[in-house]
């Protein structure tokens, strides 16, 4: 998911126009009786920075209540459609409690029928979140843009694919389901996928507006103007002081991949293998981390948080670009692969500073990291990636399991390439 801020290592100097951001004029306050509802529309729906709210018209959740609950962070929620509301609201109980502090950095939450892909806006400090990740239903899908992210086409000369997913031991940790499909939900299918998006979207906000500088905010200007005003003290700048990426070879690519810049000529001959091992020798646990250094902490923070909660651990691989027109998964072969690379010795310190600095006091972080983290765990190159859900001692071939031998005749799950 992205900020919506033009972002360079170190700040920006103000809003990007995003494609497909979403049109806005349709959302109404879930609660119309709200303490803010009848300031929310007219402070989340603006074209640039001068319309951004004073912070006393429309404050920080974290201003409001420290320890904030389901129905404060409810008053907040601008919907396209009622049920987005209502299934926001069921969802929410089903996080941790103590997740529901990550609300306390932004001041508005808006879910539209065709904002795509999610995103934060510095202008703003509201989230806006792809209902994909909400409905239910076929009525409800039914609401929802079918239009594709505008990145999916991006690093189409690159000579490898940039694969990644969460899995629970030896498969995935939850199911894609196609918005063109039939398929329908219950509500624990959304939860993991929800989870994933909000911790995500969520360190952005509190990158910006951190949990240690809410109290001090002046009011009295606006919130863009109060986000720049900590910018000395922005969650990501404090990283990068203390723990910069380096690589640049993996910024150029992270460009193409995700920005849409055209590969030279070197970049189109990178081998899936070498990107790898830039990647292993540095401090990232994805390769979305080096496009900007807010996504860098994002995607630190929200590894941390599905592996302390639910025991899930990111996979994420370079492999060969497949030959054949219609490439099945047996098609992608492994060049370089790792199982949750947030253990590892070059990244661990940076995903506990992500997760003490967004979320403190939610456990010992100091504990987590030293001793349940874990170890990561190397995939099998030359293998495919299918093959590469089952990974550790045994056998384990996937020409021994009938399941497997059938998961790599498929085509790859959309959400294994999807941007996050």
């Amino acid at each position: 998911m992205i900020v919506l801020m033009t972002a360079g290592c170190g700040g920006s100097s103000g809003e990007a126009v995003v494609t497909n951001s979403g049109d806005l004029s349709d959302i109404i306050p879930y609660q119309t009786a709200g303490r803010y509802s009848s300031v929310l529309k007219g402070c989340v729906d603006i074209d640039t920075i001068l319309s951004s709210c004073l912070l006393s018209e429309l404050p920080l959740i974290g201003q409001q209540s420290d320890n904030p609950d389901i129905a404060t962070i409810m008053e907040r929620v601008l919907v396209s459609h009622q049920w987005m509301g209502q299934r926001f609201e069921a969802a929410l109980a089903l996080l941790p409690v103590e997740t529901l502090k990550l609300f306390r950095s932004v001041t508005a939450i808006v879910i539209d029928s065709d904002i795509r892909p999610s995103h934060y806006r510095t202008s703003t400090a509201a989230i806006y979140l792809d209902p994909a990740y909400l409905w239910l239903t076929n009525a409800e899908k039914a609401d929802i843009s079918k239009q594709e992210d505008y990145r999916t086409d991006f690093g189409a000369d690159l000579s490898f694919d940039y694969l990644w997913r969460y899995v629970s031991g030896s498969s995935y940790a939850y199911e894609s389901y196609d918005l063109n499909g039939t398929e329908e939900r219950t509500l624990d299918d959304i939860r993991l996928p929800l989870s994933r998006l909000l911790y995500h979207e969520l360190a952005h906000a509190a990158d910006f507006a951190p949990p240690d500088r809410i109290a001090s905010l002046n009011p009295s200007i606006s919130v863009y103007e109060t986000i720049r005003s900590v910018e000395n003290d922005w969650l990501s700048n404090r990283l990068y002081r203390q723990q910069p990426l380096v690589s640049q070879e993996l910024d150029s690519i992270a460009s193409v991949l995700y920005d849409g810049q055209t590969a030279d000529q070197t970049q189109q001959q990178m081998e899936a293998d070498y990107a790898g091992a830039l990647l292993q020798n540095d401090g990232a646990n994805h390769l979305y981390s080096y496009y900007t250094q807010y996504e860098d902490l994002a995607m630190l923070f929200e590894a941390a948080l599905m592996k302390h909660y639910d025991d899930i651990d990111m996979d994420i691989a370079f492999a060969g670009k497949p030959a054949a027109e219609e490439p099945v998964c047996e098609d992608y072969l492994v060049g370089w692969g790792e199982r949750n690379r947030i253990a590892a010795e070059s990244v661990k310190g940076r995903a506990e500073f992500a997760a003490e600095s967004i979320l403190p006091g939610a456990t010992d972080w100091s504990v987590f990291f030293a001793t349940i983290v874990g170890m990561p765990q190397s995939m099998v190159v030359g293998e495919d990636w299918c093959a590469n859900l089952t990974l550790g001692t045994g056998a384990r071939s996937i020409r021994d399991d009938a399941a497997l031998q059938n998961l790599a005749k498929r085509p790859i799950n959309p959400q294994d390439r999807m941007i996050p």
